[in-house]
């Protein structure tokens, strides 16, 4: 009986959020429609291929760990089945984009990076949900950087709003994680010990390569420097870094500019 109500819930889980689906996917911008694409040159072709199924921020990965997320963790199961079909979309997508930039690529075996972290509480799968959609918006906007040498090729425009269109996504997932835990003003979400916020300035960003990019814990005061990869979403990417304290609690890394937009959530 407990596994008949198990599943029942998850089908429940599953049909509201099939209907809600609009409300996980940022439908102010649109896919499109893929009738020009060329193929592309193998450089890029492996960059989507690594965002489809071969790295720990694929699509692939995604989805499985939003579906297992949801399976695990019923306080936030609704949210992250939603997102998880939204990843799936987005793989669909890029998929139909790597059938026609790669037309002679025959797969018969899928290798996917096996390895997906879920959390053991809402609090830290929500955490690590946010890291991954930071991990995946820095790896879209690496493929957009280098697509900057083709941007005489007629499918470029169509290639670029596929990018744009998951990069909006995703920003909308992080948007949804932060109203579950609380983070977003007058929400009322899943209790985390993390709504503190730490700004660092953009100029700090020069300052890396002599070490000094720092800020400061807002519990503690401690000075918390910043790895390289934390430098580069903060200010290169304009996005909410998660951190941790040596004094054992956590908050978040913002430039002055991110932390300006809190008065508009």
């Amino acid at each position: 009986m407990k596994a008949l109500k198990f599943l029942g819930n998850r089908v429940e889980d599953a049909a509201n959020a099939f209907i809600d689906v609009l409300k996980y996917s940022d439908q102010s911008v649109d896919y499109p429609d893929f009738k020009d694409i060329e193929p592309w040159p193998d450089e890029i072709v492996d960059m989507f291929k690594d965002a489809l199924k071969d790295k720990p921020f694929s699509e692939i990965s995604a989805i499985l760990m939003y579906t297992q997320q949801s399976s695990r963790f019923d306080l936030i199961a609704e949210l992250m089945l939603g997102i998880g079909l939204v990843e799936m979309r987005h793989y669909d997508k890029l998929s139909d984009f790597l059938q026609k930039a790669d037309p002679h690529e025959q797969d018969s075996v899928m290798d996917i990076y096996p390895k997906v972290e879920i959390g053991f509480s809402p609090q830290s799968a929500l955490k690590i949900a946010w890291n991954s959609e930071i991990e995946t918006i820095g790896n879209y906007k690496k493929i957009m950087n280098n697509l900057a040498l083709y941007s005489e090729r007629a499918d470029y425009d169509d290639v670029m709003y596929l990018l744009n269109k998951l990069i909006a996504d995703e920003e909308h997932h992080i948007k949804l994680i932060k109203e579950a835990m609380g983070v977003d003003k007058g929400t009322k979400g899943v209790t985390v010990n993390m709504s503190q916020v730490a700004i660092i300035h953009k100029e700090s960003r020069d300052n890396y390569i002599s070490g000094n990019s720092y800020t400061w814990c807002p519990c503690c005061g401690k000075c918390y420097i910043l790895s390289e990869e934390e430098v580069v979403n903060a200010i290169d990417n304009d996005l909410s870094v998660y951190a941790e304290c040596s004094c054992g609690n956590s908050f978040y890394i913002e430039t002055e500019d991110e932390q300006d937009n809190y008065s508009e959530w």
